[in-house]
């Protein structure tokens, strides 16, 4: 298994997934409808399950998901 890498396009509404593997880049999830607000996106393990999570945070409303 491979790194994960996150690509936001705030003005696409996008994101999407990719799984990195000997140099190669490949797509695993692409998401068209995320808000095109997020100011920030952090990674963390906040839920203690061993994976990495992250954090959606829209600093203009003081709100993260």
């Amino acid at each position: 298994m491979g790194d994960n890498i996150l690509f936001y396009d705030a003005a696409g509404n996008t994101g999407e997934f990719y799984e990195t593997r000997n140099g190669l880049a490949q797509l695993i999830h692409s998401n068209t409808d995320w808000l095109s607000t997020w100011t920030r996106i952090v990674s963390g393990n906040f839920f203690q399950t061993g994976y990495t999570d992250l954090l959606f945070y829209d600093a203009a409303s003081g709100t993260g998901a």
